[in-house]
């Protein structure tokens, strides 16, 4: 068995910039609380490793796309991935050999709306602005997604 590495968030680079959508200070303050609710939920159910919970957190995209074999192929080239010999064939190896080791402390430090129904979350990782999800709200549910 290879010993597992930490994978880490996508760090942005300092002169990053997001385009972003104005909203009032109660909308962002709203959807900041729902989303940290929200983060801390998802925390425990990636420490417990309960794939069929996490699920039900995610929009149709994330799950077609992390479902996809060519984009599980692309990631398993990641070197964190393939100097462990670790090949990604479905969404829940991904869960597992991605998201478990990544997102399981994650911290909400800021929200970026691009768009009414669409959020960025970012937290700190080692100084640096790092991007933890996307979401977006589907049917008045906040959806980790991809757009």
């Amino acid at each position: 068995m290879h010993e597992e590495e930490t994978l880490t968030p996508e760090v942005l680079p300092p002169g990053d910039t997001d385009i972003e959508f104005v909203v009032s200070q109660d909308t962002y303050d709203q959807a900041f609380e729902e989303l940290s609710v929200l983060i801390k939920k998802i925390n425990q159910v990636i420490t417990k490793k309960n794939f069929n919970i996490w699920l039900t957190f995610l929009s149709e995209a994330y799950k077609e796309r992390f479902s996809d074999k060519a984009a599980l192929a692309e990631i398993s080239e990641s070197p964190q991935l393939k100097n462990n010999n670790i090949v990604l064939t479905t969404l829940k190896d991904y869960f597992n050999w991605v998201v478990v080791p990544s997102r399981n402390k994650a911290v909400l430090q800021k929200i970026v709306f691009v768009s009414e129904n669409q959020v960025i979350a970012y937290s700190l990782f080692s100084g640096s602005k790092a991007k933890l999800y996307e979401f977006e709200k589907i049917n008045n549910d906040w959806k980790i997604s991809i757009w």
